[in-house]
């Protein structure tokens, strides 16, 4: 059992069928045998939860709303959606730094969320464009698994995934869709440039690579020695 003084928090971002899902549960069953984790994708938001950010951390939460109101979404359904998406993030987060295990996993990680804000949205505002002060105050994964794979195969996937349930069913607009897969790319990397987060690329085309859970562990490895 790993003895780091905090858990690592993992994210996942990546197109919708890229498999961030699999991925996911493909690492947390390689490394559940020796490391003890917890998986926060599928965490409910509770009012306390919400109340407890909004007075714990009031300059996070009025900045949220700020960045939100960046994008100018379209309508004020859009506004209400984008903002319970960020602050969920945030909150969990922070949720994920409290509690006693190695390895905490977050599905549709925070690049993803800034991804979909973007959809929604009338703005193509990129994360390197963001005003400092806002990425000043918002809290990050330490390690962001960008999941990539052709945009074909994750449309089928995606679709073959939501054919039984009520969700998006049909084929995406191609030209739109490579162009928010482009702009989480530079997300992802002006990220990794500026020592935001670390991050992990993983194209998910074939059967599950065992090199990922290698890397992944050097890289925790890394942030541990960072911060003893």
């Amino acid at each position: 059992m790993d003895s780091f003084k905090r858990p690592l928090i993992i994210d996942l971002s990546g197109k919708a069928g890229a498999g961030k899902t699999y991925v996911k549960d493909k690492l947390i069953q390689y490394l559940s045998p020796g490391y003890k984790c917890v998986d926060l994708s599928d965490y409910i938001l509770t009012e306390k939860d919400f109340l407890d950010f909004v007075i714990s951390r009031p300059v996070s939460f009025f900045l949220s709303i700020l960045f939100v109101l960046l994008f100018i979404p379209k309508g004020y359904r859009w506004m209400c959606t984008c903002l319970r998406w960020w602050i969920k993030m945030q909150i969990m987060i922070i949720k994920g730094k409290s509690l006693k295990c190695d390895f905490v996993f977050i599905d549709e990680g925070l690049f993803r969320r800034i991804s979909l804000i973007r959809m929604y949205s009338f703005r193509r505002v990129l994360f390197e464009n963001i005003p400092v002060l806002f990425r000043k105050h918002f809290l990050y994964p330490d390690i962001t698994v960008f999941v990539m794979a052709n945009y074909d195969m994750c449309e089928k996937r995606r679709m073959e995934r939501d054919r039984n349930t009520n969700r998006f069913k049909l084929p995406g607009n191609k030209r739109k869709g490579l162009i928010i897969i482009d702009d989480l790319g530079k997300d992802i990397d002006y990220a990794e440039k500026t020592g935001i987060v670390k991050v992990l690329r993983y194209n998910n085309e074939r059967e599950f690579e065992m090199s990922v859970l290698a890397e992944l562990l050097r890289m925790k490895d890394g942030i541990c020695r960072k911060y003893q």
